[in-house]
């Protein structure tokens, strides 16, 4: 069967290519057409937040963190969410605003470290401070160097979750994490991962948690 550039086409002409797109419809998973009108209405509000979300230093800040947003060096990281800065002469531990990563000794903790890692070493961040956890770390919505939110891409990479309790307005975080999930990235991979409040709440009752 021969195909032409230019002039019309023999009805049987088509029923090759139609064949083929129909082969590639049938064969894929029912749920293949709502997945892809659900990414194609989330990632548009995704790339408009990683494109658009810009340091806000209007943010108000609490009487436990006093202070104007900042710029730092990154010295170490302890965890996904977690890591220290030289602020002027002082180090500050500082917790990322709105994600929850995994704790040590939980599945995909070494990669949302190396992740954090690879967004923030000799990067100069800019850190707006918007309290102070129960440890006393200060929160911070941190950006790096090209203007983006890490917990932003931390989740979109599916290297944290998204903190509804402290960040429960917080649409582009809830996007990111429903982006991760659809694309199977990072600790979705995994089949039903464990988020890490329920794996510190079953470490402190002393209960033991099967991966299996």
């Amino acid at each position: 069967m021969a195909f032409h550039c230019g002039g019309g086409h023999h009805p049987v002409d088509l029923l090759f290519p139609c064949f083929c797109f129909a082969a590639v419809v049938l064969s894929r998973p029912p749920l293949f057409f709502l997945t892809r009108r659900f990414f194609m209405r989330v990632s548009p509000v995704l790339h408009e937040a990683l494109r658009r979300r810009h340091p806000t230093i209007n943010l108000p800040t609490t009487a436990t963190a006093p202070g104007q947003p900042f710029f730092a060096r990154v010295l170490s990281v302890q965890d996904g969410d977690g890591f220290t800065v030289r602020q002027g002469r002082h180090l500050q531990q500082i917790r990322l605003y709105g994600i929850d990563a995994p704790e040590h000794g939980q599945p995909g903790s070494h990669n949302s470290w190396v992740f954090l890692q690879s967004l923030l070493w000799s990067e100069s961040i800019y850190c707006v401070p918007l309290g102070r956890c129960p440890y006393g770390r200060l929160i911070c919505d941190c950006y790096g160097g090209s203007r983006f939110s890490v917990s932003l891409l931390m989740t979109w990479r599916g290297h944290a979750w998204h903190y509804r309790r402290f960040a429960p307005s917080d649409t582009a975080l809830r996007d990111a994490e429903r982006l991760a999930r659809l694309n199977s990235s990072g600790l979705w991979r995994a089949h039903n991962p464990v988020p890490p409040w329920i794996w510190r709440a079953l470490v402190k009752s002393g209960r033991s948690f099967s991966h299996g």
